[in-house]
């Protein structure tokens, strides 16, 4: 099995639990080859450390730069003719290189190793970070709070280089932040090069740290630890961007969106919410038009508010918040308290125009948040602006109706759906009610269940027409303390048009039948849509195709679980390549 098909939806996590095994550098590079090469995840007894060379590597999500991520920019406009018409050549040239695996340890350095002999090639601590790394590499280090931040792949055009046969203007890039540990961002380039070949080394040096910016920062004041991926992509105007919401300062910060030059790590321009501390701004998810520019973004905050950022123009003063400075929506729960928007919307094209937003609610970085019991939900919020065009006005965003006590009935503009347990087993099944769209904005869930305290864990994920949602509660008995509690994870597939069930057929095929392998007759009354597990890994979902079929999988540590399908959730691009002829004579008036 190749490197490139085995990380094609690898979920490479270590984890630390109590009696951890102590594993030395040449133990690790074990276990990296042996995860790269098996399509494992890498989950506790093991943890990393070896004689201070490299830190714990706790709740990781390491990235491997190879040549798959292709970002399509090939389709950008004439604008910027040299990037999108050397595009397809900087692919060509990013086969050459063997794959580099990146990871921020709780050393609070980002380490690359190569993909295929376990190596380490790169080592890169932040300036904030290395008078902190000492008492990390030790054992029984047990503060596992530096640097575990999310990283994100990117190709970006220096527009200052003069291109030629041997020198490409395109960068790879890796953007990184240092998630709980710290308020910072840093951008590193991963070398692509016209010359050598699968045999060359193609890791980053000094010379490929980019930039690297803090709280200390004037421009970056207002920065708070960033949780989530940033957004890397292309403004109208041709700048290219680092896109990210500032994150979260201990319950005290103010809610604000920075963008970034992708190249200098300069602030362009950052975009204050209205509303006040204590605020915080989640993941930003972007729209891109048919060229792949920039248009817009979403993102939520811990106020429940769904904002929309407008990004149409060509110009920067021009950009900012959609709706006349208004909230797109705002999420609150049954008893009229906000609920925390954290992770990045997930969106689909809606058939009548616009984007339907997924999301969730609940939050999970802190200590404390492993004891909250209030009530969360799941949404589809419908924003009927056209992609591409400007934000709308104040009529087009509905945040004075939220779901909360204060708008139900007849004044709601979503459709309350549900789910129902299945008697003596751990699935649920969905109701089939459908979303009238000439009337509602959309639909949403109230996560009343049981187990109590379900939030979002991970950004909603598409595939087979389905959406699907992973949910985590918080830990069963909270009077343990000599070892990590375990919660109960929900894993939801869902219609994401209406948040109920796609169709009679399950979601879950958990045996022939298409039924749940209980004998209790409630437990066959219906197809399930949801499971409940007591094991709390992260999935990936992910479409699969084959002769006549179509379906999804969720991959997880534990395994992997079909889940059918009746159309793809693919947004197709396309680009005309012959134009209609103009007719030959102009017709007169009334048909002459």
């Amino acid at each position: 099995m190749g490197i490139a098909h085995v990380l094609g939806y690898l979920l490479f996590v270590w984890t630390l639990t109590a009696g951890a095994v102590q594993v030395d550098v040449a133990q690790a590079h074990d276990l990296v080859k042996y995860a790269l090469r098996n399509n494992s995840l890498l989950a506790s007894p093991y943890r990393i450390q070896g004689k201070g060379v490299l830190g714990d590597a706790l709740h990781v999500a390491p990235l491997l730069a190879l040549h798959g991520a292709d970002f399509k920019y090939d389709f950008l406009p004439p604008l910027v003719a040299p990037a999108r018409d050397s595009y397809r050549q900087f692919l060509e040239l990013k086969k050459k290189r063997p794959g580099q695996v990146f990871f921020s340890a709780n050393d609070g350095s980002l380490h690359a190793f190569d993909a295929d002999t376990g190596e380490q090639t790169f080592f890169y601590t932040p300036q904030k970070n290395r008078g902190s790394i000492g008492p990390t590499s030790k054992a029984g280090y047990t503060n596992h709070r530096l640097g575990c931040g999310a990283l994100v792949e990117a190709d970006v055009y220096d527009g200052r280089v003069t291109a030629s046969a041997t020198v490409t203007a395109w960068r790879n890039v890796l953007i990184g932040n240092s998630g709980t540990a710290a308020p910072k961002l840093f951008a590193i380039q991963m070398p692509v090069q016209s010359e050598g070949d699968s045999k060359t080394i193609f890791a980053p040096s000094a010379a490929d740290i980019l930039w690297e910016v803090d709280s200390s920062d004037s421009d970056f004041s207002d920065l708070g630890c960033v949780l989530q991926k940033p957004a890397v992509g292309m403004m109208r105007d041709g700048t290219w961007v680092v896109i990210v919401g500032s994150g979260y300062v201990d319950g005290k910060g103010t809610a604000r969106l920075f963008i970034i030059n992708a190249l200098t790590g300069a602030c362009i321009k950052s975009i204050a919410l209205p509303g006040g501390a204590p605020n915080g701004l989640g993941g930003v998810r972007l729209v891109l038009d048919r060229q792949r520019q920039i248009t817009a973004a979403y993102a939520g905050d811990l106020q429940g508010k769904l904002w929309k950022f407008d990004f149409s123009s060509e110009r920067a003063a021009d950009w900012g918040l959609a709706f006349g400075n208004t909230a797109l929506y705002r999420a609150k729960n049954a008893n009229d308290q906000a609920e925390p928007i954290t992770l990045s919307p997930t969106y689909v094209a809606h058939p009548q125009g616009g984007n339907l937003l997924l999301f969730g609610t609940g939050t999970w970085f802190a200590p404390a948040h492993a004891k909250h019991k209030q009530v969360h939900s799941l949404y589809g919020v419908w924003d009927r602006v056209i992609t591409g065009q400007n934000s709308g006005d104040v009529s087009d965003a509905f945040s004075a109706e939220s779901s909360g006590s204060a708008a139900t009935g007849a004044t709601s503009k979503l459709v309350q759906q549900s789910l129902s347990a299945m008697g003596g087993t751990a699935y649920d099944r969905a109701n089939n009610r459908g979303v009238n769209y000439q009337e509602k904005r959309g639909w949403f869930i109230r996560l009343d269940m049981a187990p109590r305290g379900l939030r979002l864990v991970l950004e909603p994920q598409l595939a087979a027409g389905k959406v699907f949602f992973q949910l985590r509660s918080p830990m069963d008995d909270e009077s343990r303390t000599s070892a990590p509690r375990q919660g109960t994870s929900v894993q939801m597939v869902l219609d994401p048009l209406t948040g109920s069930a796609a169709s009679a057929v399950p979601a879950f095929e958990v045996d022939d039948d298409g039924f749940t392998e209980s004998g209790n007759a409630a437990a066959r009354a219906g197809p399930i849509h949801a499971l409940a597990s007591s094991r709390t890994s992260s999935a990936s979902f992910s479409q699969r195709v084959g002769t006549g079929v179509l379906s999804g999988a969720i991959t997880s540590a534990n395994g992997q679980t079909t889940v059918a399908g009746e159309k793809p959730m693919v947004r197709r691009s396309w680009r005309q390549i012959i134009n209609r002829p103009a007719p030959a004579t102009t017709p007169k008036a009334g048909g002459g």
